[in-house]
Parts: C-alpha cells; structure tokens; sequence
C-alpha cells in the first residue's frame, strides 16, 4: 500500500488516498509524489506493471532509493526510456546488479551520461553481454576509465569493432591486460590502432603479441611508432618475420634500441634495408659484435654511412670481410 496525493490548481488543494501499488496505472502513477515514491520498498516496486514503470518522471527515478531499485525487474528496466536513464544519478547506477546492467539494451547504455559511465563498477562492466558490447558507442568507450576498459574480458575484448578500439584513449591502450592484446585479430590490430595507440604499448604489452599478430596486424607504419622499449622486448623469431618495409620503417631511435641478440638475428635482406641514415644510429658495441658474415652483407651505401666511431669499432675480421 502507498498514499497518492492529487493535486487540484483550482483550489490549490491536495487529496490522499491509500492504493496498491500493483494497481497503479499509466494516468495513476503520475500522481506519487516524492515522498510517496522514497518510500517504496524494492518488493513494491518489482509489482508495478513494466508498462506502467515508463510512466515514471524522470524527477520520480531520481526519488528512488538505491534500495528500492534493487527491486526493479529486467522486465521493468527494459521499459525505460533513454530520458529515465540519464536520469539516474550516479550512486543509482553503481548501485545496479549485474543482472540488471546485462539487461539494458545498447541504446540504454549508450544513453548514459560520461560521468554515469565511470560510476559503473568493473563487475557491471564485464556482465554486459558479448552481442551489447559492440553495439556500444564510441563516446561510450572513450568515457570509461582506463580501470574500466581493463576489467573487460577477453570475450568482450575480442568483438570489440575497429571503430570502438580507435576511440580508446592512450591511457586505455596503456592499461590494456596482455591476456586481453592476445585475442586480438589481425583486422583489430591493423584497422583499430593508430600510430600513437601504437606507440602507447609497453614493452610487456608488445612481447606477449604473436608472430601472426605483428606481421600481419600492424603495417609499416604502425610498426615504426613502437616505443623503444617495445622495440628491445622483440623476440628474435618475431624480428626474422618481419619485412623489409618494415624494416626501412624503423626510426633511428628504434634501430639504436636493438640489442646485439636481436641484430644477429637479422636476415641479409632486412639488415640491407636499414635506411642508411639509421645506420649510423646502431651503438658501437654491437656494430664491433657483427659477425664478419654479417657485416659484410651490408651494402656499401650503409658501409658509408657508418660514422667515425662506428668505423673506429670495426674488427679486423670486419674489415677482411669486406675485401673478399
């Protein structure tokens, strides 16, 4: 049972009266005033026809308590206009069940206001169901925390669409569980990422990425945008994979963060064609390191371009090398 109250303008009068809350109406429910509507209790409110819940203000959703929503069926939720969500304030949301946040349509979700987003908790989150998640906006992706984003599962990861994953911020990219960059496709990694979500992984993001996903999912560009971190946590399997565009993508910066393990692993035809201006960019130590059979694969506008120092650090069997 719940009190109405009616109010007549004429008179500036008020009428109460005592009703089931299972009995109200479409033309009744407008009529619970504030108070009236604090008051429910979460077992009434699961009573009210899910028709007749759409009638609610968006004044009287603010009205309920936290509680008292925890009563709201997914029948009822599903009848929730777009206005009636972003309604909600931000301690409602985060007091929704899982059950209740699986439940909303991808219109609903993508309703919500940014700061309603980031009110979700990380287990509302992951309960949003794989065919919602990529029906979500990209504002709606792009408005979550990173803290968000990284709750998501592999499942939900996995049909993220190419558009939803640009939207994502760097500190997003950043956050980003390896378990989840490994389910990754191909299409994902190439038509998704940018150069600079690219160059926004960590190295221990970059090393866990497969072979498959490296050289087929990330083109010439968004290889040469790797940090040099990334570029030192390359497995030498990896680097023997990747092309020779690849290879003449690479920055000075990246090649001078090669180790000496990664360039011995390099095949004649990458190692030629390493930009002569990068060339000089490689660290004397491991200039010195090259095998004579290595080093005598380099082409002789690389050989020129080889600085003072680097010159200086050639051993004699290098220098053979050059002569037979």
């Amino acid at each position: 049972m719940t009190t109405v109250s009616t109010y007549y303008p004429k008179t500036g009068t008020y009428s109460y009266a005592t009703i089931e809350v299972s009995t109200l109406t479409a033309a009744t429910i407008p009529y619970l005033n504030k108070s009236a509507i604090a008051s429910l209790t979460s077992d009434q409110l699961g009573t009210i026809p899910s028709l007749v819940i759409s009638s609610l203000s968006t004044a009287q959703i603010s009205s309920l308590s936290t509680g008292t929503l925890l009563g709201l069926t997914t029948g009822q939720l599903s009848k929730l206009d777009t206005a009636q969500i972003t309604a909600l304030s931000l301690k409602q949301v985060a007091g929704l069940t899982s059950k209740q946040v699986a439940a909303m349509s991808s219109q609903q979700l993508n309703s919500l206001r940014s700061p309603q987003i980031r009110a979700l908790t990380t287990l509302q989150l992951t309960s949003v169901p794989s065919d919602v998640v990529p029906k979500l906006s990209a504002n709606f992706i792009a408005y979550a925390t990173p803290a968000q984003m990284a709750s998501l599962t592999s499942v939900q990861v996995g049909v993220l669409t190419t558009l939803q994953i640009g939207s994502m911020t760097l500190a997003q990219v950043s956050a980003m569980e390896t378990a989840d960059l490994a389910v990754l496709t191909t299409e994902q990694l190439l038509k998704g990422f940018d150069s600079r979500q690219i160059a926004a992984l960590g190295s221990s993001q970059v090393s866990i990425l497969t072979t498959e996903q490296l050289t087929t999912g990330l083109s010439s560009l968004q290889i040469s945008s790797l940090s040099t971190s990334a570029i030192a946590s390359l497995t030498t399997l990896t680097l023997s994979a990747l092309g020779t565009d690849d290879f003449a993508a690479f920055t000075s910066k990246q090649i001078k963060a090669f180790t000496a393990k990664q360039l011995e692993a390099v095949r004649e035809y990458q190692l030629q064609a390493i930009e002569t201006r990068d060339i000089s960019a490689i660290s004397t130590d491991i200039v010195s390191g090259l095998a004579a059979d290595q080093f005598r694969q380099l082409t002789s506008a690389q050989i020129a371009a080889l600085s003072t120092a680097q010159v200086r650090a050639l051993t004699t069997a290098q220098i053979a090398s050059l002569q037979t």
